[in-house]
């Protein structure tokens, strides 16, 4: 272990870990070079850091490695970076803009949760994954252009964003997961293989309700031709009134219509 003006530095075989920095630490931070993998919780709770910028050798940023860090407006990510954890920026609240680097394929959970500065947001073509809850809350966020190598948005990715106005599904995505664009109320998809009926979200072959996007929906009348309703599918949906679900619904997933709160028996 040694120190490296203000940051504690770990390493371990070939990696040189930043594991540690002070949460007094304001201003704008820069990465050392030597550094090849931000740890979980390094920069946790740094409150004043209003900047961070990442080298193209950082390789990973770990779980919550900047979580809460609530002055924190930009932040560069090197083009090395392979690896982004669970949480890494979640509940930045000034964020506006990311980027993310060719090297990331996995999105992980929760990894920007929270970001509700967040403005700009830009994927490369080589992004095969969007984690569970990945952008979950960033309200700000009026547009997104999901690219067409991605194989799997996962559930409440983009739950809560409401002031998204449109966002795409490209059309090789193997899975949509339940409630990725709940609480969107303005949200137009654009998708030529996940149909999109009266705000609901369906699976090509219109066998499973994933989505609602519409938080504002009265009254809904699932297709005929449903068979499961996906986990999370109604979530949040406070002012649905009624809904109608065919007679061959077999399966209804855990906290389908939590927080439905208007809904009538």
């Amino acid at each position: 272990m040694e120190q490296i003006d203000i940051f504690t530095i770990e390493t371990h075989g070939s990696k040189v870990m930043l594991t540690h920095c002070p949460t007094e630490t304001v201003g704008s931070i820069t990465i050392p070079d030597c550094v090849t993998d931000i740890s979980i919780s390094a920069f946790r709770g740094c409150t004043g850091i209003t900047s961070v910028t990442i080298h193209d050798g950082v390789k990973s940023i770990g779980e919550s490695a900047f979580n809460g860090c609530t002055s924190l407006e930009t932040v560069t990510l090197g083009n090395g970076i392979k690896a982004l954890g669970t949480s890494a920026f979640k509940d930045c609240t000034s964020l506006r803009e990311v980027i993310i680097p060719d090297g990331i394929t996995n999105i992980g959970g929760h990894a920007f949760d929270g970001c509700s500065s967040l403005t700009n947001l830009q994927f490369t073509e080589n992004l095969k994954v969007i984690g569970h809850s990945a952008f979950k809350g960033c309200i700000s966020l009026s547009e997104v252009q999901i690219p067409s190598g991605i194989m799997s948005i996962g559930r409440y990715a983009f739950h809560g964003c409401t002031g998204l106005r449109t966002a795409n599904i490209p059309d090789g995505i193997k899975t949509v997961g339940g409630s990725s664009f709940n609480g969107c109320p303005v949200l137009a998809i654009e998708s030529n293989v996940f149909p999109v009926i009266d705000g609901v979200i369906y699976t090509p072959d219109m066998t499973k309700a994933i989505s609602c996007t519409n938080s504002e929906v009265k009254n809904v009348v699932i297709l005929t031709s449903v068979k499961d309703i996906e986990r999370g599918a109604f979530r949040g949906c406070v002012k649905m009134e009624s809904v109608v679900i065919p007679d061959g619904v077999e399966t209804i997933g855990t906290s389908a219509f939590q927080d439905c709160k208007t809904l009538k028996p």
